[in-house]
């Protein structure tokens, strides 16, 4: 029983990177990150106004370092929690000031307890998760477009030619209540997670972004994808984390 109780404990060696840059044409950077250690990786991309996708987006991180920090039993409930606290407060924040309002933001969220990655999002930022060399996106986009797919209404081929394709159909700060996509998913050694915003993925094809994981120093990985995806033509503000199982501690 002893040894049991002991593998349980075992937590992964996590050697993770974060980058952010505000792009070739915003005049503010909207996106948001914060890790909470030692294992939780939180990333958001605001959006409304001059300033407000800012603060939208520092509300998130504010609030998931606030809740998180110190907490002995993180889960996808946990995880969810922070999005309905967050939304909460964005949205009163957007009452007491007519330059905040319509103000909101995306909301990706992680935590790594031993083999299991509990997940929690809100918007169009992304999860992905690259095992035995193949990289699969996690979370599914809160866009028009994806719902014109689920709907039937359309192919991805041509939702995505859609005018309003890339339109959020959820996000924090929308409504009064939030409705946050949540789960899980096993990990082993050798394993990498990248949390990102729209502004790489739209930037980056899944396969250069497996490549660029592939090849880069597991320190220098969240830059590695940044400078990519400015560099394939991004304009939007772009934002990673890229976190590598490295073994047991």
């Amino acid at each position: 029983m002893a040894i049991e109780d002991i593998s349980k404990k075992q937590q992964h060696k996590l050697v993770w990177s974060a980058d952010t840059d505000i792009g070739p044409v915003r005049k503010e950077n909207e996106d948001s990150f914060v890790v909470v250690e030692p294992s939780t990786f939180v990333i958001a991309d605001g959006m409304g106004g001059y300033a407000a996708g800012e603060v939208a987006s520092r509300i998130l991180t504010d609030t998931a370092k606030e809740q998180l920090t110190g907490e002995a039993n993180i889960t996808e409930l946990s995880l969810k929690q922070v999005i309905t606290q967050a939304n909460r407060i964005v949205v009163e924040e957007a009452g007491k000031s007519q330059d905040k309002q319509g103000m909101g933001t995306t909301a990706t969220l992680c935590h790594i307890e031993g083999d299991t990655v509990y997940w929690a999002h809100v918007g169009d930022s992304k999860l992905y998760h690259l095992h035995a060399g193949k990289l699969n996106q996690i979370t599914k986009d809160h866009t028009y477009a994806n719902l014109l797919v689920d709907r039937g209404e359309a192919t991805p081929a041509d939702a995505a030619k859609n005018a309003s394709a890339n339109m959020l159909t959820r996000a924090i700060g929308v409504d009064n209540v939030v409705f946050a996509d949540t789960g899980s998913f096993n990990i082993e050694n050798g394993d990498k997670l990248v949390l990102c915003t729209d502004g790489l993925s739209g930037a980056l094809s899944e396969s250069a972004m497996c490549d660029l994981l592939n090849d880069s120093a597991s320190e220098a990985e969240a830059k590695t994808l940044v400078r990519a995806a400015l560099n394939f033509g991004s304009r939007d503000n772009v934002t990673a984390i890229v976190v590598t199982v490295a073994g047991y501690c």
